[in-house]
């Protein structure tokens, strides 16, 4: 899979990292390729990563959105 990474070239790629592995591996020569190497830990808060909160543009009158995105995280979770 990595030397299928350092082949890339004017494209977006993204790729599952469950252990950082592939990361650690990878980063510093796709940076150098010119890529824009981020990170998303959704396990790890705090972390170096980048964030995504499915939360901050909802207001009071979003129910059936919030409703929504409450059950997918239940179901995520195994509380379903």
């Amino acid at each position: 899979f990595i030397p299928n990474l350092f082949q890339l070239q004017d494209c977006s790629a993204l790729v599952t990292d469950v252990d950082g592995e592939i990361h650690k591996k990878t980063a510093s020569v796709m940076e150098k390729k010119g890529f824009d190497v981020r990170v998303f830990n959704i396990m790890n808060e705090g972390s170096d990563g980048d964030s995504f909160n499915p939360f901050d543009d909802l207001t009071l009158d979003s129910y059936d959105n919030i409703s929504r995105i409450v059950s997918c995280m239940m179901k995520a979770s195994g509380f379903d």
